[in-house]
């Protein structure tokens, strides 16, 4: 029976990369996968790549192709990876300046572009499509559209087959979904396509790509045994050995931290879904409520009997929209009566910045960090005996120089009464704020191109 065996090497942008390295050594891996990307990412690096055309990239593909490129060569192992962001052939000419500095005489790229629609948004809506807005409801996109800095699909896994088929060793990608990082070299290597025949098989792919997306997630770090787990300091990233029967097994390489066992699958199963009936991804539709999972001991969980749906007829699109400007500032309040004092500085603060600067109070925020900032309504009626509260004030302005202007509420916060003594931090810098515009467009209006680049 046909097999292959995927390692995940970064599940996001800032990921550790020491595990990476580890799946090479001793993972025995025929792929290496880095997800390097997020919501708001590709808005991030459009803004970057419009200042120097030269970068729009992840610079984290720097280090990692660094450390792990003539390794991955030198074993056989194929990297695939999202990092490219805005600009992957950009990326392209870094990861062969690496090879060339390595002394690395042969390597194909495989370099996936078309995601980027930013330029086709108003085609499109002429051919009478609408980009409604998933979150809010909203009909299309006229209210933001002469602010809109980003717009890219999350693609499937046609184009990394297409490329996995012609041997390229390194496939660098933009918004290429997260999910399908992992489901393409499984579905080349068992010899599935895009037919009835092959629904619940893919659909059993895309649960393995779930699960071992997010790296250490599964193996440990994001669980609710979280006592449990031997040395979270050295998790290593999870594998996935995938069988053509459709069955899978998660595991981790050997002499390494974390565990993968019938509870951090579980938990893991359920992260970011809305859904678990219909996990909508490019390449299909998978109902997790239908696998078994068999905790086969020694980091070993095998999954079976997953079913799911034909891949849908759109695709997600993440617009990202300039949406004003952010500034904070706070200050520390200690024992006695710290929270007492922290509620008299939020009042004292909200009042000048109504009262003194007319500020617009609806978008301004306060938080008791170590209170209130993640539970909000829902926390508990502090009492007296807290150690100490931060209080963070942050506010919400339509331009910059308004959010400058706001600022000066740094000094404010020093002048009040019971904060002084307590400390205070010098106000953050003004920041632009990306707003998502989550929506979905035809999956026949995204036009992918395959480029090959080899170095010989």
């Amino acid at each position: 029976m046909r097999s292959t065996r995927i390692g995940t090497a970064t599940g996001w942008w800032g990921d550790k990369l020491d595990a990476s390295h580890v799946l090479l050594e001793r993972g025995e891996i025929n792929y290496l996968c880095s997800d390097m990307l997020a919501e708001l990412t590709l808005a991030i690096h459009q803004r970057i790549k419009a200042k120097n055309p030269k970068l729009g990239y992840v610079n984290q593909i720097i280090p990692f192709f660094e450390q792990d490129l003539k390794l991955a060569l030198e074993k056989g192992v194929k990297i695939i990876c999202n990092g490219g962001a805005a600009n992957p052939e950009g990326a392209a000419d870094v990861v062969e300046g690496i090879a060339k500095k390595q002394g690395i005489k042969k390597m194909r790229q495989g370099v996936i572009v078309g995601d980027d629609i930013m330029g086709r948004l108003d085609e499109i809506r002429k051919k009478g499509w609408k980009f409604k807005n998933l979150d809010t409801g909203e009909e299309d996109i006229d209210r933001v559209r002469d602010r809109i800095v980003a717009a890219n699909v999350y693609t499937g896994s046609d184009k990394v087959i297409d490329a996995i088929g012609q041997n390229c060793n390194v496939i660098l990608a933009g918004r290429l979904s997260d999910n399908s990082l992992d489901v393409a070299p499984a579905m080349y290597e068992l010899g599935y396509k895009f037919t009835p025949e092959y629904t619940n098989k893919i659909a059993s792919m895309i649960t393995m790509a779930h699960l071992i997306e997010c790296s250490s997630a599964v193996t440990g770090h994001n669980s609710s045994i979280w006592r449990e787990i031997p040395e979270p300091w050295a998790v290593g990233h999870p594998i996935a050995e995938c069988y053509e029967n459709g069955e899978f097994i998660i595991t981790k390489p050997p002499q390494t931290g974390g565990l993968v066992s019938y509870q951090t699958i579980r938990d893991h199963l359920v992260y970011e879904v809305h859904d678990p009936n219909n996990y909508i991804m490019p390449d299909g539709i998978a109902d997790f409520t239908s696998i078994k999972i068999n905790d086969l001991g020694n980091n070993r969980v095998k999954i079976t009997d997953a079913k799911g749906k034909p891949r849908p007829e759109t695709l997600k699109v993440c617009i990202g929209y300039k949406d004003g400007f952010i500034t904070e500032t706070g200050c520390y309040i200690p024992w006695p009566d710290c929270w007492e004092k922290a509620q008299l500085v939020a009042e004292t603060i909200w009042r000048r910045a109504k009262d003194v600067y007319h500020i617009n109070t609806n978008n301004m925020m306060v938080d008791f960090v170590g209170v209130n900032s993640y539970c909000g309504p829902t926390m508990f009626t502090p009492g007296k005996d807290l150690n100490e509260v931060h209080v963070r004030i942050a506010v919400k302005t339509d331009t910059e120089e308004e959010a400058e202007r706001v600022r000066a509420l740094g000094g404010d916060v020093a002048g009040c009464p019971v904060a002084a003594g307590g400390g205070f931090h010098t106000p953050m810098g003004t920041r632009p704020i990306m707003t998502l515009w989550p929506c979905l467009v035809p999956r026949d209006e995204v036009i992918e191109k395959l480029i090959i680049r080899d170095l010989e």
